[in-house]
């Protein structure tokens, strides 16, 4: 089944799935070309997910990177989105000076196929 529902904070409980999604700040990437939005995804089910990153956008700028990572049973998971420096700029946007990360996050049961989908908040103001 579907679950749809909404956070905003730093951390996400998403939902009764025992499934914790951190946002763990920014960092630049390898060829520092870019910024990497750090995530984290803590399992503390019985149960192991797919999670999967979609529609994802900072301070109300679409970001067309995704990812997607599959998080065992009491495992913890990073998972980053690399985001091109120019693009910020092109539209204003500052790595240092992020207010508001979104996403829609979907999960999987690995067993059930059961899908889970939220939209994430975070507010960083």
């Amino acid at each position: 089944g579907n679950h749809n529902e909404k956070f905003y904070i730093k951390e996400s409980n998403f939902g009764n799935c025992g499934l914790k999604i951190k946002y763990k700040g920014t960092e630049a990437d390898d060829l520092n070309v870019g910024t990497d939005i750090k995530l984290a995804f803590e399992n503390s089910s019985s149960k192991s997910y797919t999670v999967t990153v979609d529609d994802f956008s900072i301070d109300g700028y679409s970001i067309s990177s995704t990812c997607m990572l599959d998080v065992a049973s009491g495992k913890s998971a990073n998972d980053k989105i690399d985001v091109l420096d120019s693009y910020l700029e092109d539209n204003g946007l500052s790595a240092d000076s992020i207010k508001q990360v979104t996403m829609k996050i979907v999960i999987t049961d690995f067993d059930s196929f059961d899908t889970y989908e939220s939209d994430v908040t975070f507010d960083l103001r």
